[in-house]
């Protein structure tokens, strides 16, 4: 009865539709400052309709997220702590359509992607 239970649960789940899309990462400078740790401290960055995701297993301290229309005007600009483990959502729902140019910095290292709202 378990086992129906949880084929029928994996089944539904394939069912959903989920819409993530993936930030096309164009430059990108991010090294490891602990390379003892088999843990990257690189971010993952990830896209739906209304946020770009950022994902790190390690905590992000005053990681600078930059968005800018392809004319390189700033659209949004912010600082944060990100702590690790956690996936942090940039709001885009006010953005037009259109392209942009993402950049998360810290410190030295940064990645440069752009997307399409």
């Amino acid at each position: 009865m378990k086992l129906k239970r949880l084929i029928l649960g994996i089944i539904s789940l394939t069912l959903i539709p989920i819409n993530i899309l993936s930030i096309n990462v164009t430059d990108k400078n991010w090294g490891d400052i602990d390379n003892r740790s088999v843990i990257s401290s690189e971010p993952v960055l990830s896209q739906d309709e209304d946020a770009i995701y950022i994902y790190s297993r390690r905590q992000l301290d005053n990681l600078s997220i930059e968005i800018k229309d392809l004319s390189g005007n700033v659209v949004y600009s912010t600082v944060v702590t990100i702590p690790a483990g956690t996936e942090y959502p940039t709001s885009i729902t006010s953005l037009p359509e259109g392209e942009y140019l993402f950049t998360i910095t810290k410190g030295q290292n940064y990645i440069v992607g752009y997307f399409t709202k």
